[in-house]
Parts: C-alpha cells; sequence; structure tokens
C-alpha cells in the first residue's frame, strides 16, 4: 500500500481564472469507490468520521467539509490498496454550487524491494572495500566504505536519510545496484533537494523516477557532469507497506589529510641496498575516497647525509597515477666499512592543497650494504624461456628477467635495493605485478631476487639492465613483428607509369600496430584494367604473396598496351584493436592499399609492324613514281618516234621535192641547152651568114 498528497484547486470561470475562496458554510463534497481510502492531512475534511486501520477513512464513504475563507487548494491523503484507476467525484454546495467534476488517479503497484546498494563504481560491487585499493569514489561520513545497504527490514514510514560523501572526481556518477524477488516489477523513488541550500548538481534531475525492473537485479544510476563541493540531493526509494529508505548525497572535494587517505610506499623491513647506491623511493597516496591522488604533496626526509643528520626536506607531487617519486644517493660512510649493515630511516607525510594537516606515512628503514659484501659476480640475471634468442621475440610477447644477489659467501642477499632500465623499444608489463605498476626500482625478496616483466614495441636489439650497488648487469635479445599484428599496408606509389612492353615496380610495406614491418605476412595481390599485367610479387606468381624479412613486397606490373589498371593490395585480417598492449594509440587501420597504374606508348610489335607497312607503302610510292616515269618516257619515246617519222616524211618529201625540182631544173637545163644550142646555132648560121 502506497500513500500520497491529493490536492483539487477550485477556481473560478473567469478568464483570469482567479483561486476562488469560499467562505463558511460554503462546502465540498468527496465521494471515492470502495477500492480507495483516503484520510485527513491538514484538518479540512472532517476527522471525526469513522476510521478503519492506521487512520484511512472507510471504504466507500463521502466526506462534507465546511470550507472557511481560505484558498481553495485542499488537500487529502490517498493510500492506494490496489493496482489500477480510482475515480474521486468533487461537488460544490452553496458558495461553491455548480463546481462538479471527476478526478481519475492511477495507482501502482511498486516492487519489494530486497536490498539496494549505492556505489560509485558498479566493479567494485562483491570485493571487499579495503578502503586503500578500491576506488569507490562514495564515502560514509566518516571515510569508511559507503556499502550501507538498505532492506525492507530497515526502511520506515518516515526514514532517516543515510548521509554518504561522495567524490567530485572519482564520483560523479553514483550507482544503485537494486535487487527484487520477482522481475517485471516496477520500481519507484525521487530525488530532491537536500534542503533549500544545497544545490543539486548539473544533470541530476530532481522529481520522481520508476522503471520496470526486468532482471532481479538493475542498476540506476545518477550522474552530475561537474559537481561542486557542498552540492548533493537525496535519493528516495519506495520500498513496501507505505516504508521507504533515504539516501543522502554531498559531494566533497578530493583531500588527503591527517586522518583522511593513505599511503603506501615500495619500502619494506627487510630492504637493503648498497652503501652509497642511489635508491629510488616510491610513494602511492590514495585520497578518502580510496581513489589514486594526482597533485598531493608529499615530503621526505631521511639520515642518510655525509654526516648522518636528518636531512633538508625532499618534496615531490603525486603523477596522474598517485606516484610521488623521490631519488636518494646515500652519502653516509658511517660504519659500512667494518660492519656489514648500516640502517637509514626515511619518513614520509603527504597532504593535498585542501588538507589543514598532513597524512603521516610513517619511518620507513633500508639497511645500506658494506659494498664488500656485494662482488660483481655475486649478482646475476636470467631470462625465462619465452625468450627466444634463437629466433627473436615476438612484438608484445612477454618477458622475464630474474636478478639473483648473493652474499660473498654464496648465500642469498634479501632487500638489496636495484634499478632497472630497459632499451627505448620495450615497456614493462604493468599488469603483473602485485606491488604495484612498476618494478623498475625495488628490492631483492626473500630469495634474493627481483625480476621485471618487458615486452617488445619496436623491432630490433633490445636491452635490460640491473644496477645493484656498483654492479651491473645486461641482457640483450632481439624482437621483430609477426603476421599476427598486422595493422596496416601501404604502397611506395599511389600513381604508377609504366612504358608499354616495359616493367614497372610498386612495393608494399606491411606494417604492425606500431608501425614495425611485419615479416612472413601474405597479402592478397590483385589487378585490374585495361592494359598491364602482375608479372612477379618478390619473384613469385599468384594471386597471395608473402612479404620479405624486410616487411616488404615487390610487385612487378608489365604495360602490355596503352591504357589505365589498379593494383590492390590487401589483408582481410588487419587488426581492429584500438589500443596496443602498450597502452598508446595504434597506427592509423589500413587494410587495403591501391596503387593506379598508367601504361603509356606503342608496343615494339606493332611499332616493326608499323615501320613495315609504312616502308611498304613508301616502296609502292616508289614503283608508281617509277611507272610514272616509264610512262613519260614512253609517250616521250612515242613523241620522238612522230617527229621522227614526221621528219622521215619530210625529209622524204624535201628529198621528192628536190629530185623534182632536179628534174625540173635538169629538164630546163636540157631545154635550155638545147635552146643555147639552137641559139649557138642560130648565131653559128648567122656569123655564117654574116660571115658568109
Amino acid at each position: 500500500m502506497d500513500t500520497s498528497i491529493e490536492t483539487f484547486a477550485v477556481r473560478s470561470s473567469t478568464d483570469t481564472e482567479q483561486v476562488f475562496k469560499g467562505f463558511i458554510g460554503d462546502t465540498l463534497s468527496a465521494t471515492w469507490d470502495a477500492r480507495s481510502y483516503t484520510s485527513s492531512a491538514n484538518g479540512f475534511l472532517d476527522t471525526t468520521v469513522a476510521t478503519t486501520g492506521a487512520g484511512f477513512l472507510n471504504a466507500g464513504k463521502s466526506v462534507n467539509e465546511n470550507i472557511p475563507y481560505h484558498s481553495s487548494n485542499i488537500r487529502f491523503w490517498v493510500g492506494a490498496s490496489y493496482a489500477g484507476v480510482t475515480t474521486f467525484n468533487i461537488v460544490g454546495m452553496k458558495g461553491f454550487a455548480g463546481v462538479s467534476t471527476s478526478y481519475a488517479l492511477t495507482t501502482t503497484s511498486p516492487a519489494v524491494i530486497s536490498r539496494i546498494v549505492p556505489a560509485a563504481a558498479v566493479s567494485s560491487w562483491g570485493r571487499a572495500d579495503t578502503g586503500t585499493t578500491t576506488a569507490h569514489g562514495l564515502r560514509s561520513s566518516s571515510y569508511t566504505a559507503a556499502l550501507t545497504v538498505a532492506t525492507q527490514a530497515n526502511a520506515a514510514v518516515v526514514p532517516t536519510a543515510t548521509s554518504l560523501f561522495a567524490s567530485t572526481t572519482s564520483g560523479k556518477s553514483i550507482s544503485f545496484e537494486v535487487q527484487i524477488p520477482t522481475a517485471g516489477s516496477l520500481v519507484r523513488g525521487s530525488v530532491a533537494a537536500i534542503s533549500t541550500t544545497t544545490p543539486v548538481p548539473t544533470g541530476v534531475s530532481v522529481g520522481a523516477f520508476d522503471y520496470t525492473a526486468n532482471e532481479t537485479t538493475t542498476i540506476k544510476t545518477f550522474t552530475a557532469t561537474a559537481p561542486q563541493p557542498g552540492d548533493g540531493y537525496v535519493v528516495t526509494w519506495n520500498m513496501s507497506n507505505g516504508t521507504s529508505y533515504k539516501y543522502n548525497i554531498t559531494y566533497k572535494a578530493s583531500s588527503v589529510d591527517a586522518s583522511i587517505g593513505s599511503m603506501v610506499t615500495n619500502i619494506d623491513s627487510t630492504s637493503k641496498a648498497a652503501a652509497g647506491a642511489t635508491v629510488t623511493i616510491n610513494a602511492t597516496v590514495r585520497d578518502g575516497f580510496g581513489a589514486l591522488a594526482s597533485g598531493a604533496n608529499v615530503r621526505l626526509t631521511h639520515n642518510r647525509t655525509a654526516t648522518g643528520i636528518t636531512s633538508d626536506v625532499l618534496t615531490a607531487t603525486t603523477s596522474s597515477s598517485g606516484v610521488a617519486s623521490f631519488t636518494v644517493t646515500d652519502a653516509f660512510a658511517g660504519t659500512t666499512t667494518t660492519s656489514k649493515y648500516s640502517n637509514g630511516s626515511f619518513t614520509l607525510t603527504a597532504a593535498t592543497s585542501n588538507a589543514a594537516g598532513a597524512l603521516a606515512g610513517g619511518t620507513k628503514t633500508i639497511s645500506f650494504v658494506n659494498p664488500l659484501h656485494i662482488t660483481a659476480g655475486s649478482v646475476t640475471l636470467t631470462e625465462d624461456a619465452q625468450d627466444n634468442d634463437t629466433t627473436a621475440n615476438i612484438v608484445d610477447a612477454v618477458i622475464t628477467e630474474t636478478i639473483t644477489v648473493l652474499t660473498e659467501t654464496g648465500t642469498v642477499l634479501s632487500g638489496v635495493a636495484y634499478t632497472a632500465t630497459i632499451s627505448d623499444g620495450l615497456y614493462e608489463g604493468v599488469t603483473t605485478y602485485a606491488g604495484g605498476a612498476s618494478a623498475l626500482t625495488g628490492f631483492t625478496d626473500s630469495n634474493g631476487q627481483a625480476f621485471i616483466r618487458v615486452a617488445g614495441y619496436k623491432s630490433g636489439v633490445q636491452t635490460v639492465t640491473f644496477t645493484v650497488g656498483s654492479t651491473t648487469v645486461s641482457d640483450t635479445f632481439t624482437v621483430k613483428s609477426a603476421a599476427a599484428k598486422l595493422r596496416a599496408v601501404e604502397v611506395s606509389s599511389a600513381a604508377l607509369s609504366v612504358d608499354t612492353d616495359k616493367t614497372g615496380y610498386v612495393t608494399v610495406t606491411a606494417m604492425d600496430v606500431y608501425g614495425n614491418v611485419v615479416p612472413a605476412a601474405t597479402l592478397t595481390v590483385s589487378y585490374t584494367g585495361t592494359a598491364g599485367r602482375i608479372v612477379s610479387y618478390n619473384g613469385a606468381q599468384g594471386n597471395a604473396a608473402t612479404t620479405g624479412d624486410d616487411g616488404k613486397l615487390v610487385v612487378g606490373i608489365f604495360g602490355e598496351a596503352a591504357g589505365t589498371g589498379t593494383l590492390t593490395v590487401e589483408y582481410a585480417s588487419a587488426s581492429t584493436a584500438s589500443t596496443t598492449s602498450q597502452g598508446v594509440a595504434p597506427i592509423t587501420r589500413v587494410a587495403k592499399a591501391t596503387s593506379t597504374v598508367t601504361v603509356s606508348g606503342t608496343p615494339a610489335a606493332i611499332a616493326a609492324a608499323e615501320a613495315a607497312t609504312d616502308a611498304a607503302a613508301e616502296a609502292i610510292d616508289a614503283a608508281n613514281a617509277a611507272t610514272d616515269a616509264a610512262n613519260l618516257a614512253a609517250e616521250a619515246a612515242d613523241a620522238a618516234t612522230v617527229a621522227a617519222e614526221e621528219a622521215r616524211d619530210a625529209a622524204d618529201a624535201a628529198t621528192a621535192a628536190v629530185e623534182e625540182l632536179a628534174t625540173q631544173v635538169a629538164t630546163l637545163m636540157a631545154a635550155l641547152k638545147a635552146q643555147i644550142t639552137t641559139l649557138a646555132n642560130t648565131v653559128a648560121k648567122i656569123a655564117k651568114k654574116v660571115k658568109d
């Protein structure tokens, strides 16, 4: 059964909708059906009517209320005994004559909640809260674990709120794990301001909420976008039988103070170091909410000065990992030349800038060992079986490097400080250490040993070096990539020009997530287009090829005829990881690379044929010219023959004419001769006659 306050407002019918106020004797009558109950909330209803159970009015009753001069807001309690719709009828009399309305109230049956557990980190549920290793971001008012469980047993009709602190940094989202016996039930609650002077943080909505819990365990989360210290809100959960449970959430800034937070160091009770050695002291600080405290001020004093008097205060600020690091070089000679050990004291405190006091980290002791007891041969470095010195170690393969430190008599030397350095192409396997995120500095264990786990992210020769006192030992190994790490392929030329009857080459490089070349990577190679064809990759043919030891694949394209084509190189299983094992962003994923091929020029066979055709055409032209010349010569000969014949005819005619003329001349001469003879004879006769 649930209860709530219902309000009816009686207003006039004017356009201004003024509140209608009644006078003594004016009456409103309220009736309701038999499935709901009402009772007085503020004395406006007749409280003398017989009631049944918990002060609720009898079902099916009606109430007449005389209204004094008062606002027309009339309130009364409604206790719902079932899930459904209940109708209320409101009728006015006297001054309220004409008022007649109905009001439908929908009621629901909330779930019976078994338990509610608040937390700022869902992953923290089910784990023990040590106050240092689990960052809930939510604490009780005394900074202890905030897993205050709400149940039906500790719910109340008017509950006292459980007060919790939420971190402004690690507690922006507050989640509640809600468990119910039966899935599919309705879970109801509300969010409100703690008080009129307490701001509700941005992102948290005030008002009622409900949801259907489709699972027996559900999560309800409230997220503040930028909570400020002092902001807060109250979450009320409706339990059963009219009871509820409240949580007050008040935001506080992350802090480390005299009694708030925690600090641990890498120094334990058996720590040792070589006299005169440089030691690194790490302090890991958590705030009052169990979260790593960034920007906390850590202070260190020690007595390893030259005189053994306490040093000046050394200060450091914690990183984003909550770690402040100090490097101290031992300068105290003391009795190390005559005795085996000389103790050094290191005192630490920590506080955030908003703290009134400082958190005491205690005094830690390091026993400095006479160098005579640490000889070069007493520090050995061994690698595990995963270190493959034969064929190299694959990128991201974790290798364990272990040092063992012995005394001059061959017994193990525990608690001795060491420092490890790794080359640029290595990183630590940071999830593998029980004592923290790094083991590059520390102390040997009870077996006189210490180890680091490293993996390579750059191809090539890598080195791990340990230093104990003045003794150093190193291990060198080779790192290379593998096909499983393939992330991208690239071509040497996005556009390739090839002459016909010539071969052009495209170099394909396969790279892993870090940008290393990947040997022995099988790539699919294809070519499409109107000209050109693949003739080789690394000397082999087919539609698949393997990169060489240099991670490269050389593809030959033969230009058969002028035109274009596209060379495609791809790898279907290129890595899709968004983060490398080293914890950094990988190179851009490129599963396919192409090169546009342009073939230009004329093939040699076609050029030779064209040259032969041109020569034949020229020969034909020459033959035609010769024929034309011969024809011209023949025509000239014919003309000469005609001219000769004409000349001969002319000569014959001339000869005939001459002969005829000669005949005529001869005839004339003969005639003349005859005339002359005749004349002579005549002359003679005349002369004779004359003579005579």
